[in-house]
Formats: structure tokens, C-alpha cells, sequence
């Protein structure tokens, strides 16, 4: 009798121990979803610069690089030329930090032209007067300037290459100022000037190091035995984009799975969605989620990773 009731319990036991086992080990093989990649969003309220008398059309609006190229088309005559690199010239002295090089192609940051209906013949186009940028991207830290275009078919009357100048800085993202005395003001007298806050604004935004600046912008997760279900979205709010970027799953200081997300462009992002991912207890509590890029710096890497408590 007594007999008969241990083995009972022993065989109950097994398959107990057996359930276990599956339950804990079996649930179905590693699924790793297409990685996707998503569009820019546009953010509110990104982070503001400087205060400052001459307004800028957006928060933090810079060029990704301070090398910054042109291209003068042949519509301008000899004179408007030189005039127009004497605005380079002048800026490039007062800023420091930023400098301007001729591009011989059409690919280049800032475009110039010397006909009236040179900038009607462009989409979507977002200049004031007759200079600005044609195409900016918000990562929601910066607003980066990727094109920009001048066009220059006005008579001027000063010496000093005052238009060209205003119009440049229509480019860089400046708008119109109250300042009678400043070169934004809204009407051009030869005696106007490039005003202090200009110059500081500039040498603010263009001191920071292009870099870029990976986050985790959303994460989901289901626990299920000892396997993880998660999705999560990556996003760059930097200047640059990050090259070979890296998502490493953690459970203390062990390594479960690393996937590769590649190039992420600044002001965008990817998704991933991840099923059965195997932990190393069925008692796991706490998982990181740590990002990686061969970029050799970051702008902030305080952001690069988040410890999720699981149950």
C-alpha cells in the first residue's frame, strides 16, 4: 500500500517536473519581425536656443556642419558674384566657427540665383523675402537646414553687400527684426549692421559638435514563462545620422541578443517587434535595453538605454 503510494507520488512528481520543463523552455520558436523604418515626425516645441531681438523662424535652426558649400548660378552677373562671396566673406569673419566653399554641382547647401522668377519655379518652398531654407528637418532637439536658396535680382545702392548679407541670414533661419539699425530689419539703409545677437545666436548653435543622438522613443513588452515578447521604436534626434546601430537586450551584466538596425537618419527611426525571446530564468525581473552605434560619440548617451521591470 505504501508502496504503491510512493510511486504515485514519484511519477506525479515527474510529470509535474516534466510541465515545468516545457512550460518554462518550449513555447515556440525566436521571431524577429522586419525591422521598419519610419518618417520624420514633425515635434512641437523643440528645445530653444537663445532669446533673442531677431527672431528665428524655428527653435535651433542650424546647418548639420559648419563647412557650409554654395553655388552661384550663371544667371548672375560678374558683380553680383563678388558681392555675394564678400557676404560669405563678411559673415564667415565675424561667426568664425562657420565657413563657405564654391560647389561646382547643383547638390550644393545654399543656392543662388539672379532672376525674379528664380524661386517661383520651386515646391513647397519655405523662404521669406527672397532668401531662406527650402528644406528643413526636425529631430525634434534641432530643426537642421538641408537646402537653402537666395535670389538675388533687386538694384542695391550700398557699397557694403548688405542685401546679400540679409538674404543670407534669411537662410541660416533669421527673420525680420525691430531693430531699425540691424541688417534683418525689414527695410535696407546702407548704414544697418550684423547686430551682436546674430553673431551670438550663430556661434551658440554652431559650437555643438555635430553628432548624433539615439533614444528610445517607445517600448512594449509581454513576459510569458521565461520568454519576451517586445516591440520598440529607435529614434535619432541628433545632427548626424548613426551609422551601424546596435539594440542589445541585457539581463544584468549577460548579453541575451543583439540586433542590428544599421543606419538610422537623423530625425528618424525604426521599429522592431520581437517574439519568444528566451531569458535566463523563468524568475527574470528585470531586463535593459541598451543602444549601440560605431559613431565614436554621442550628443547624449544618457538616453541610450532603459531597465524594464517584468513580472
Amino acid at each position: 500500500m505504501w508502496g504503491k503510494l510512493l510511486v504515485l507520488f514519484v511519477l506525479l512528481s515527474l510529470l509535474g517536473t516534466s510541465v515545468y520543463f516545457f512550460y518554462q523552455n518550449l513555447p515556440g520558436e525566436l521571431e524577429q519581425l522586419e525591422i521598419e523604418t519610419s518618417s520624420t515626425t514633425q515635434q512641437e516645441n523643440p528645445i530653444q536656443a537663445r532669446n533673442s531681438e531677431t527672431p528665428m523662424f524655428y527653435p535651433n535652426l542650424r546647418f548639420n556642419h559648419n563647412d557650409i558649400s554654395y553655388f552661384i548660378e550663371s544667371s548672375c552677373s560678374s558683380n553680383r558674384a563678388e558681392r555675394m562671396e564678400e557676404a560669405f566673406s563678411i559673415l564667415e569673419e565675424k561667426v568664425r566657427i562657420i565657413s563657405f566653399y564654391p560647389d561646382i554641382s547643383r547638390g550644393a547647401d545654399i543656392m543662388i540665383g539672379c532672376s525674379k522668377d528664380y524661386l517661383e519655379k520651386e515646391e513647397n518652398v519655405f523662404i521669406a523675402g527672397e532668401g531662406g531654407p527650402t528644406k528643413i528637418i526636425n529631430t525634434t532637439l534641432y530643426n537642421i537646414i538641408v537646402t537653402g536658396k537666395i535670389s538675388l535680382f533687386k538694384k542695391v545702392s550700398c557699397d557694403f553687400p548688405l542685401v546679400e548679407i540679409h538674404e543670407l541670414l534669411h537662410v541660416f533661419g533669421f527673420d525680420h527684426s525691430d531693430n531699425e539699425k540691424s541688417i534683418m530689419y525689414n527695410y535696407s539703409s546702407c548704414d544697418q549692421q550684423i547686430t551682436d545677437d546674430i553673431v551670438s545666436n550663430l556661434i551658440l548653435l554652431y559650437s555643438v559638435e555635430p553628432l548624433a543622438d539615439l533614444y528610445i522613443s517607445d517600448i512594449n513588452s509581454t513576459k510569458k514563462g521565461r520568454y519576451l515578447d517586445f516591440s520598440i521604436e529607435i529614434r535619432n534626434r541628433g545632427l548626424i545620422n548613426a551609422d551601424n546601430s546596435q539594440l542589445i537586450v541585457k539581463v544584468g551584466e549577460q548579453e541575451i541578443d543583439t540586433f542590428d538596425f544599421g543606419v538610422i537618419d537623423f530625425g528618424g527611426g525604426k521599429s522592431l517587434s520581437v517574439k519568444n525571446l528566451r531569458l535566463p530564468s523563468r524568475d527574470t525581473k528585470e531586463i535593459t535595453f541598451l543602444l549601440k552605434t560605431m559613431n565614436k560619440k554621442e550628443l547624449d548617451y544618457q538616453n541610450n538605454e532603459i531597465k524594464l521591470k517584468v513580472v
